[in-house]
């Protein structure tokens, strides 16, 4: 497998740390296999899609009640199944780099890309996916969405570094990183 890293991490200027922080992530991307599972639930979808171009060509499409509800549903499985992924592969970068501000960092500055990254207000983000989270607009919007709300990883992340589970998984460095 190979890791396409974005040239946006230069123009950003995010640290050593953040560097490592987004090439763990998709570490851990593969690491927890998750291509594997994207690729039997984007197949799943991919069938759902499919139904009506079944029934244009004359073939008979899924109609068994089970059949029905597994190709109506996989795409919603498919789209959770990729936001969950997210915080999964964020948090084995948490663990390499032994902290998850950097993680943090550097999902937050890759998110606003080069032109913000230098003014980027990391709380602000935060909030803004709380509040946006508590609504319906911003339920039915991430319901639809492969990734999580940056600023809601960006919370998660530093909350599990801060957990007794990942202080028992890395122990407190002495002193930059692990």
């Amino acid at each position: 497998m190979t890791i396409f890293l974005k040239i946006a991490l230069v123009a950003i200027g995010v640290g050593m740390a953040a560097w490592l922080a987004v090439i763990a992530h998709e570490w851990g991307h593969l690491a927890l296999g998750h291509p594997v599972a994207g690729s039997l639930f984007g197949a799943l979808s991919h069938a759902a899609l499919g139904q009506p171009r079944l029934r244009a060509a004359g073939l008979r499409p899924v109609t068994s009640l089970v059949g029905v509800a597994v190709v109506a549903l996989a795409p919603l499985f498919f789209l959770a199944h990729r936001r969950y992924a997210e915080y999964s592969a964020d948090r084995a970068a948490a663990l390499v780099v032994g902290d998850g501000a950097p993680v943090a960092r550097a999902l937050a500055k890759l998110a606003v890309g080069p032109a913000l990254a230098a003014t980027l207000d990391e709380g602000a983000l935060v909030e803004q996916a709380e509040r946006l989270g508590r609504s319906l607009f911003g339920a039915l919007q991430l319901f639809e969405q492969d990734h999580p709300f940056t600023g809601s990883r960006c919370r998660a992340v530093r909350a599990w570094a801060l957990s007794p589970a990942f202080h028992h998984l890395v122990p407190t460095p002495q002193g930059g990183l692990p």
